[in-house]
């Protein structure tokens, strides 16, 4: 079977949940798109699998208080894509593999959106580090920013 990488549900999740805070069509439409163009690679990404990833991420950013939903979606975003679950830097391509290739073992259900919370807190902490400011020189790592 070939499963996809945690960080790819993650960030599908999260984009899913951004252009359905964005737009005017029902979150299932959502799902339905991507899970279309994610099951041409990967066998675990039906439209209820992400349907039930993207309630788990809405449901936390609704105890967020503030407007600052789209900036934690954009700061989770940029964190799953670019960043390792150890903060290092993800290379998308090494010479022998690629992070898009799909996994052999399915990805745990436990372990969503653990650090959504951990990009909350940060952004709490210092406001003004909003996705540029992240794309620049901080990145967001499990329990803390580092420069």
């Amino acid at each position: 079977m070939a499963f996809a990488p945690a960080w790819v549900l993650d960030a599908s999740s999260a984009m899913i949940a951004k252009r359905y805070i964005m737009g005017d069509m029902p979150l299932e439409a959502y799902t339905n798109r991507f899970s279309k163009s994610l099951l041409e690679r990967y066998s675990d990404t039906s439209g209820d699998k992400l349907l039930e990833s993207v309630e788990g991420m809405m449901n936390f950013m609704t105890t967020i208080k503030g407007e600052n939903v789209l900036l934690v979606c954009d700061a989770f975003l940029h964190n799953r894509v670019c960043f390792e679950s150890s903060g290092a830097p993800r290379k998308m391509k090494t010479m022998f593999r690629s992070a898009l290739a799909p996994q052999k073992k399915t990805s745990g259900r436990g372990r969503r959106f653990e650090i959504v919370p951990d990009v909350c807190i940060s952004l709490a902490v210092g406001p003004k580090l909003a996705c540029t400011e992240i794309l620049g020189s901080f990145r967001c790592t499990r329990s803390r920013l580092v420069g």
